[in-house]
């Protein structure tokens, strides 16, 4: 058995288009806002790194985990699809 935990999920890098969301909600509202040039400020204090990771990262993550736990290990596993603090987004 795997738990993914991913961090704050955004439109796709690559798969199965550059740049595809199947909604607007949360931080995909805030992407098309800003896609559109109709969001050109955030208020926010000093540089914000914020923890966001492209979905299709999660889904190959999901996936991955579920072939190494039934092929290989099959104890519990928990996995963390985040980008970490090294290689955060920083927001200005």
């Amino acid at each position: 058995m795997i738990i993914n935990r991913p961090s704050i999920v955004m439109a796709c890098y690559d798969e199965p288009m550059e740049g595809w969301c199947d909604a607007i909600s949360a931080s995909g509202g805030i992407l098309l806002g800003v896609g559109l040039g109709v969001l050109r400020y955030i208020n926010a204090k000093g540089v914000l790194k914020t923890d966001i990771i492209p979905a299709d990262f999660v889904s190959n993550a999901i996936l991955a985990g579920a072939a190494y736990s039934a092929l290989i290990d099959k104890s519990f596993m928990v996995y963390h699809s985040c980008t970490s603090q090294d290689n955060a987004c920083a927001l200005q």
